[in-house]
């Protein structure tokens, strides 16, 4: 495997964070890391790009690739199921009609969506997916904003999902285990629920009060037994993990996307280093394989 350096930027409420990985057949090390915290003078769409910019002088090895993970503000995620029988052609006009009954004067030309199967029903007539959808001109104006630094753009996804790729690395034992991953940040909180590896349901809603995420969390993850649950994000403090902890499960951690990277050569990692789970969407995404 030729050796590849990727960055890695996603966006949570008013904060990007950045990575740079050195990726080899033998080991991941991480070169770089920062975050920026959007400002007044940011009235740019693409505003969590701005260390590819402000940074770039100081990483010394520069990144091949890309990629960025958008938190739900800039997307919209949904889940429905969908009949297998139906052709590529009319998979996408059931995803268009289904995401038009929820966005207003939906133009398909106007979006992108990619789609993900989710569960297949026993009988093989009903999958159900889940789509996730962003405006084109946001994805041209990301694409121009890298290719201007002569980069290239790898993936483009939401942070919920960018986790998966951390949880592959740094928990392998998911793959055979019952496992949820929860996001929260100051404005929503997401779930995940995987099984032996694989995504079986997503869940998420807007919610600022801490409170309230850990009610609903216990709402939604009761009556099934999970071998892990890791929490990330900007709101997944000590004292958040121990309100999960007394009040939805003992099983709950809180997820390090740099367990198994090597960080040694990283100056500024002290800064970072009782908030890494703030890193896990930004180190993920940089995992990505395109």
């Amino acid at each position: 495997m030729p050796q590849q350096i990727t960055a890695g930027i996603s966006v949570l409420n008013e904060i990007a964070h950045f990575v740079v990985l050195k990726i080899n057949e033998y080991k991941i090390e991480l070169i770089y890391l920062e975050e920026y915290q959007k400002t007044e003078l940011d009235r740019s769409d693409t505003w969590f790009l701005k260390p590819l910019a402000m940074r770039s002088d100081t990483i010394f090895e520069r990144p091949q690739s890309v990629s960025v993970a958008l938190d739900k503000k800039f997307l919209f995620i949904h889940n429905f199921p969908i009949d297998s029988n139906l052709t590529k052609v009319e998979q996408n006009e059931h995803v268009n009609w289904e995401i038009s009954q929820h966005i207003p004067n939906f133009h398909p030309q106007e979006y992108i969506s990619d789609t993900h199967l989710l569960n297949t029903s026993d009988d093989r007539k009903i999958n159900d997916i889940i789509s996730v959808t962003v405006k084109r001109t946001l994805v041209y104006a990301i694409h121009e904003y890298i290719a201007q630094r002569n980069l290239n753009l790898n993936i483009v996804d939401a942070t919920q999902f960018a986790v998966e790729d951390v949880l592959l690395l740094t928990q392998p034992e998911i793959k055979n285990q019952q496992c949820v991953v929860v996001g929260l940040t100051r404005s929503s909180i997401e779930y995940s629920r995987y099984s032996n590896g694989h995504l079986i349901e997503y869940n998420g809603r807007s919610e600022s009060d801490i409170e309230a995420g850990v009610q609903y969390l216990k709402n939604s993850l009761s009556g099934r037994v999970y071998d892990s649950i890791f929490i990330y994000g900007n709101q997944a403090s000590a004292e958040v993990l121990g309100k999960l902890r007394r009040d939805v499960s003992p099983n709950i951690s809180i997820l390090n996307p740099f367990r198994r990277l090597n960080i040694s050569t990283v100056r500024n990692y002290d800064r970072f280093v009782n908030n890494v789970q703030r890193f896990v969407p930004a180190v993920g995404i940089a995992l990505r394989k395109p």
